[in-house]
C-alpha cells in the first residue's frame, strides 16, 4: 500500500565560545602561569610557593564554577577531564617545586 511519511530535520549547533572564554582559556593560562614559577630564582622560595598555591586554588575555583554552569550529570564530561588534566599539571608543578626544594 501507500504510506505517507512525515520528516523533520533538526539543526543543532553548539556555541562553544562561552566555554572557551569561561573555562578552557583560563585553565590553559593557569597551567602556563604554574610553569612560570620554574623561571624564578631557586632561592626565592616565597615567590615560588605563592605561584604554586595560587594556581592550585585558581584551578579549584575554575573547576567548581565550570561545573555549576552545566546541567548535573552522573558521568564525567570532556570538560571535566580537561580540567582534571590541567589540575594535574598545576599540582605536579607544585609537588615538583617542593621535592626539588627539599632535596
Amino acid at each position: 500500500g501507500e504510506y505517507t511519511i512525515m520528516t523533520a530535520h533538526f539543526h543543532l549547533k553548539r556555541k562553544i565560545g562561552y566555554f572557551v572564554i569561561q573555562t578552557y582559556l583560563p585553565c590553559i593560562m593557569t597551567v602556563i602561569l604554574s610553569q612560570v614559577s620554574f623561571w624564578l630564582n631557586r632561592e626565592s622560595v616565597p615567590a615560588r610557593t605563592v605561584f604554586g598555591v595560587t594556581t592550585v586554588l585558581t584551578m579549584t575555583t575554575l573547576s567548581i564554577s565550570a561545573r555549576n554552569s552545566l546541567p548535573k550529570v552522573a558521568y564525567a564530561t570532556a570538560m571535566d577531564w580537561f580540567i582534571a588534566v590541567c589540575y594535574a599539571f598545576v599540582f605536579s608543578a607544585l609537588i615538583e617545586f617542593a621535592t626539588v626544594n627539599y632535596f
